[in-house]
């Protein structure tokens, strides 16, 4: 997939939790701006409490 593929999936995603899709449902990270597979076991997402 390209660069833009992902820029046209946050998009969608974006649309979508905002018309009420659960943020669990998204294919890409909001907060990393990546795909959400690439950063699932990011310390941030695993164990927020963490990085506190």
């Amino acid at each position: 997939m390209t660069d833009q593929h992902l820029v046209e999936a946050l998009a969608r995603d974006n649309a979508a939790e905002d018309a009420g899709m659960h943020g669990d449902d998204r294919t890409t990270c909001w907060t990393h701006q990546c795909w959400a597979s690439d950063c699932a076991d990011d310390p941030m997402h695993t164990n927020p409490s963490a990085l506190r």
